[in-house]
């Protein structure tokens, strides 16, 4: 797995779920905002982590500098939690800045159709 290639466990459903917020392509830089948030509040906890099974395995393209940080915040074993945390927060959220900010989330976007 690459530097910035990270994992992520979380059930199915909520990770489409999170797609039809911030759509397929939308999610890792919706992800990397919230990181960068997290790091500059860490003491504000978005809720409570979302109940087993975690399904499945994300892969998120993240920096390795963002990535470690994050970790440095929330604690090395909390990461996948914290995101699931937010993914859900989100999902309840879909047009609710951050805590502290003003931007509101990553709008949705799609890719276009390739030119035949």
């Amino acid at each position: 797995m690459a530097d910035d290639h990270h994992s992520l466990r979380l059930p199915h459903w909520l990770w489409s779920q999170y797609a039809g917020v911030v759509g397929n392509i939308g999610r890792s830089p919706d992800l990397k905002r919230f990181m960068a948030w997290r790091v500059e509040d860490p003491d504000t906890v978005l809720g409570e982590d979302v109940a087993p099974p975690h399904d499945f395995l994300a892969t998120l393209r993240v920096e390795a500098v963002r990535w470690d940080l994050f970790g440095e915040t929330v604690g090395e074993g909390d990461v996948s939690a914290e995101l699931r945390r937010y993914i859900w927060w989100r999902i309840q959220h879909p047009d609710a800045p951050l805590p502290g900010r003003r931007m509101p989330p990553m709008p949705r976007r799609t890719r276009r159709l390739a030119g035949v």
